[in-house]
């Protein structure tokens, strides 16, 4: 793609990010500080549960973003879950589970982003990450792009294709998707863009059966977890899978 098309497409989207702002203050008056200062408490309250280290920085950053999902939503369907303390249960503190799995590793690749889940939240709680968010819709593509400018992200990139056509230029020390029913799906379709000494982690909701985990094609699995999540009632599992030695 051209310079003077990149730069057409991001005026386009600068001006649709402005326009969804304001169109979105009438809603935002109804909404008064009680609102975002009870979601704010229940984070804080579930990061607090999850027993795991989130920077006060990072906290503000999710509530900004959430703000922002409530906006982009009156225009786009970006997700179901409209209540922001609903956003704050399935979608921050979801993806917060997950840090303790996360390693040392120093980049992530969310396949199947949608709005940014997990991706952008992690990305807020690690700043020294390299983190890549990939959606093939154009509207969740322009969402995380005006989330990137407007949170100052400067550790994420967004990658606007389908996982089977993305080519790295190296290999992810880990490849997340809670977007995969399935866990062969995830890795055939997502595996080629795991380091050789990467890791793949699937979030799942109810446990697989036996013979699902045992046909992961290129992948074994290490391990299967339990992620309870505050104030969660559903099943939350997360797989841990590596590369099959030959």
């Amino acid at each position: 793609m051209g310079i003077e098309c990149k730069g057409s497409i991001l005026r386009s989207e600068v001006m649709q990010s402005a326009n969804i702002r304001a169109s979105a203050r009438a809603q935002f008056r109804l909404m008064n500080d009680t609102d975002w200062k009870t979601s704010e408490d229940l984070l804080a309250d579930g990061i607090a549960d999850l027993a795991v280290s989130v920077s006060a920085r990072a906290q503000k950053d999710m509530i900004r973003y959430l703000q922002e999902l409530v906006a982009w939503n009156r225009s786009y369907n970006l997700t179901a879950i409209r209540e922001p303390a609903q956003m704050v249960v399935k979608h921050l503190l979801d993806s917060l589970a997950v840090l303790p799995y996360l390693g040392e590793g120093r980049s992530l690749l969310d396949v199947g982003t949608g709005a940014g889940i997990p991706g952008l939240v992690l990305a807020m709680c690690m700043p020294r990450m390299e983190v890549t968010v990939l959606d093939s819709n154009g509207k969740k593509a322009a969402f995380l792009r005006h989330c990137v400018r407007s949170l100052e992200l400067k550790n994420v990139q967004v990658a606007q294709t389908r996982v089977e056509d993305y080519r790295p230029q190296s290999g992810f020390a880990t490849v997340i998707s809670r977007a995969f029913a399935a866990l062969d799906a995830f890795t055939v379709s997502a595996g080629h863009c795991c380091a050789d000494s990467g890791q793949m982690l699937a979030m799942l909701g109810t446990k697989p059966e036996d013979s699902v985990l045992q046909a992961v094609s290129g992948f074994s699995l290490q391990r299967l977890e339990v992620l309870n999540v505050p104030g969660l009632a559903a099943e939350r599992h997360i797989a841990v899978l590596s590369r099959s030695l030959i």
